[in-house]
């Protein structure tokens, strides 16, 4: 078997794995709750309160977009904000196909990169939009934490704290590399991996956005976390869920770290585990924890059903102009 075909078979069965995960824990879960009751749940959703969270998630697009745009423009790729509000709705369709939340990033790195023939910014743009988001999320929590302490487990209070020391840890290395010619002395692997021209090529890329910039990323991901929060709370309303904000302002990020690992289809299945136990700490049923991982669920499936109408209608009008160009060479 060639290198090719066995790295295709390789992926394959991880792919499948990550299928296999997200049905077992499906199954486990309606085991537990009743196929009935979680469908009797998701019956006496309140259409009002969805419908104004399903606004929000769409504007929340929109803000997230305005913060790439704000990356970018610090790399000297300017790109309109419809332009790339398309690509990130683009990438939520890939990302409902793709393993954990993230898949879709590689995609909009690929289109952006074949746009502007900016690979290196392209890339790091996208990182950088990622890490801005999950860092803002957590600060909302550990801001939380201190009027929350007494509602959460103590689990819950070492995630948190835990998370922002292997932040600070990061930082540090990053400002300190000292320690990475330590480290890469010891394991040559690492060396050889931070010597690439591509590596170095994307350490600097990283190292142009100035300080200004991160300040405005990081603002707006606040802005979007915000929004993402009481897109969610709206949902628990919408299923007569009322339990306090601090939850959700605790439990959300835990729950999008979570969904991002790439060990199932598209975080299904694993998200619901992590709504169930947490929000199980907060008093809520687990048909209503399901359902409300599931409401949420359906609503990135239709961004994502979004997304994938307007990748059909960009292929079809790349296919117009290629046969207006062939007519015209003719």
């Amino acid at each position: 078997m060639s290198a090719g075909s066995h790295s295709n078979l390789k992926r394959r069965w991880m792919q499948g794995g990550r299928i296999a995960l997200s049905v077992v824990l499906l199954a486990w879960l309606l085991s537990r709750v009743g196929l009935n009751s979680l469908i009797s749940t998701l019956r006496e959703v309140d259409s009002r309160y969805y419908l104004l969270a399903f606004a929000l998630f769409l504007s929340g697009e929109v803000i997230s977009s305005w913060r790439w745009q704000v990356l970018l423009a610090s790399q000297g790729v300017h790109v309109s904000l419809g332009r790339l509000t398309v690509l990130y709705f683009i990438g939520g369709f890939f990302n409902s196909l793709l393993p954990s939340t993230v898949g879709g990033d590689v995609v909009k790195m690929y289109m952006l990169a074949s746009e502007k023939g900016e690979t290196i910014s392209a890339a790091t743009s996208v990182v950088m939009d990622r890490v801005t988001g999950i860092v803002m999320l957590f600060a909302i929590a550990l801001v939380s934490l201190p009027f929350a302490y007494r509602l959460v487990s103590p689990e819950i209070r070492l995630t948190v704290i835990a998370f922002w020391a292997i932040v600070l840890g990061g930082v540090w290395l990053l400002r300190h590399r000292k320690a990475w010619a330590n480290i890469s002395r010891r394991w040559a692997l690492i060396r050889r991996v931070l010597e690439t021209q591509q590596v170095q090529r994307i350490v600097a890329s990283m190292e142009a956005y100035d300080g200004q910039t991160i300040v405005r990323a990081l603002a707006i991901a606040l802005l979007f976390n915000a929004t993402l929060i009481v897109v969610r709370y709206l949902i628990a309303l919408a299923m007569d869920v009322r339990i306090h904000l601090f939850y959700f302002l605790i439990f959300v990020p835990i729950i999008n770290l979570v969904a991002m690992l790439p060990i199932s289809l598209n975080g299904l299945g694993v998200r619901e585990v992590a709504y169930v136990y947490l929000f199980g700490q907060a008093g809520v049923s687990t048909a209503a924890s399901i359902a409300m991982s599931l409401a949420f669920y359906v609503m990135r499936m239709i961004g994502g059903l979004i997304g994938g109408l307007l990748h059909i209608a960009e292929g079809l009008r790349g296919l117009a102009k290629t046969v207006k160009q062939n007519e015209a060479e003719k």
